[in-house]
């Protein structure tokens, strides 16, 4: 679940990606569709966990997110004409793929509607609701998404504009080192915010970047603790504010969060963020994770349709659908980026953007 990257790539970083897009599709396994129920009286247990705890995989998208961001604003745009390319660039490097998929989603549960009728199945799509797609503003102007996990690009957008337009009026106004210690300063207050007010109350703001702002504002501290713009004793005392707040309301999210900015920094303090993993796997996994991301659900929409009715009956025949469904949708994801997400990618690259527009996670269920 996540966006493009620039090259070059941390091959720790690519393996967090991997992992969790691999676990986001799973637990989009587990959460909808009638396959998951066939399959639940085998094994009841991993059913259970992926659909509540594999949710959480999310986290890492938004740690590493807020880590790639704070990497390219080290370098922020420095004219409003460069702040607009950077963001222009920014949502043509997302949306190509995004709006290919779109198309492919409303072909999906058509074909799924003449098949089954279930409610994970979305209506067919209007002409509001496709500019709010396209705008990536559906979820905040209340209209039924067309494909899962979509939220998180909307979010992520967010985010990202969130990070470049308060760094760049920072740096516009106090000069580059003033400016970003104090955008660090605002960023810092955001992410309290949220850990105590926002976070809490999530029928009134998960659709809003301010959300999920503890989260990748630690990924912004770790980077600039690795990067050495910060000591590590305050990325530790961020870390020590999380767990106040998971104190005051546990919220498992976080824990998961923490984990990864944990592992981040033991792979870094080893000297290895940038030399480990040596594996091709997840380099590659890595690498197709948006499109797996994208491609995943209208994949699995038509698996669970095709096997809708007939496998009630048989849970490890369901198993073995579900395992097709994810095998189908690698495949798929590999295709997708070979012919849409790569070329479209490419594209969006000419003219060579600004920095800011070229780093992050975007996505990510």
């Amino acid at each position: 679940m996540t966006t493009p990257t620039a090259s070059p790539r941390l091959p720790s970083l690519e393996l967090g990606r991997a992992l969790a897009s691999q676990l986001t599709m799973w637990h989009h396994l587990a959460f909808y569709g009638p396959l998951s129920d066939y399959a639940y009286p085998t094994a009841p247990w991993a059913v259970d966990f992926l659909y509540d705890y594999a949710r959480f995989s999310v986290q890492l998208f938004f740690v590493l997110g807020g880590f790639l961001i704070s990497r390219a604003l080290a370098r922020p745009p420095a004219d409003w004409k460069s702040i607009g390319q950077t963001i222009w660039h920014r949502y043509r490097r997302i949306a190509g793929p995004y709006i290919a998929i779109l198309i492919i989603a409303i072909g999906a549960n058509a074909l799924s509607r003449s098949m089954m009728d279930h409610w994970s199945i979305s209506g067919p799509p209007t002409i509001p609701s496709l500019l709010a797609h396209l705008v990536l503003l559906q979820d905040v102007l209340g209209f039924e998404p067309l494909t899962t996990g979509i939220w998180y690009l909307a979010v992520d957008f967010q985010l990202f504009l969130i990070s470049l337009l308060v760094t760049a009026l920072c740096v516009r106004a106090t000069g580059a080192d003033r400016g970003r210690n104090i955008a660090q300063g605002i960023f810092a207050a955001f992410a309290l915010s949220a850990l105590f007010y926002f976070n809490r109350r999530a029928e009134q703001f998960d659709h809003f970047g301010i959300y999920f702002f503890g989260s990748y504002f630690l990924g912004m501290a770790l980077e600039w603790t690795v990067s050495r713009r910060w000591p590590q004793w305050m990325l530790a005392l961020y870390m020590a504010v999380m767990i106040v707040a998971n104190v005051v309301e546990f919220r498992p999210r976080h824990m998961v969060a923490m984990g990864t900015a944990v592992v981040v920094w033991l792979v870094w303090r080893l000297g290895k963020l940038d030399s480990w993993p040596r594996s091709r796997a997840s380099a590659y996994l890595g690498k197709i994770s948006y499109s797996l991301f994208l491609i995943h659900f209208p994949v699995s929409l038509v698996i669970n349709g095709a096997f809708h009715g007939t496998l009630a009956d048989k849970p490890g025949a369901a198993w073995a659908a579900m395992f097709l469904s994810a095998t189908l949708s690698l495949l798929a994801a590999a295709i997708f980026y070979r012919f849409v997400e790569g070329p479209l990618t490419q594209i969006a690259r000419k003219p060579n953007p600004p920095q800011a527009a070229k780093e992050g996670l975007g996505a990510s269920s």
